[in-house]
């Protein structure tokens, strides 16, 4: 019996030890947020809701910068994606 509290406490410790990524979640959530202010401005700015957008947009706005935004957001996504802790195999972690 008190092999199998040591084992149980040596892998809490494991699990404690390595993050459960929170910081990746956080950083999907916030490149999450980016594809979606990206797509709703790129909507609204456009010209493809029934409703006047109040502000002139500059094309390159919506050429340049609305693309770079929602393409940030996805590499965002992906890299936390790719670095989080149980993603990668044992023998690839540093």
């Amino acid at each position: 019996m008190a092999e199998v509290k040591y084992q149980m406490q040596k892998m809490w410790d494991a699990l404690k030890d390595t993050d459960v990524g929170e910081e990746s979640s956080g950083t999907i959530r916030r490149g999450l947020l980016y594809m979606l202010l990206a797509a709703v401005l790129f909507y609204f700015a456009g010209g493809y809701n029934p409703m006047e957008f109040p502000l002139n947009v500059v094309p390159p706005v919506l050429d340049i910068f609305l693309p770079l935004l929602f393409l940030g957001g996805l590499g965002m996504v992906l890299l936390a994606m790719i670095r989080r802790p149980g993603s990668a195999p044992a023998e690839v972690r540093l």
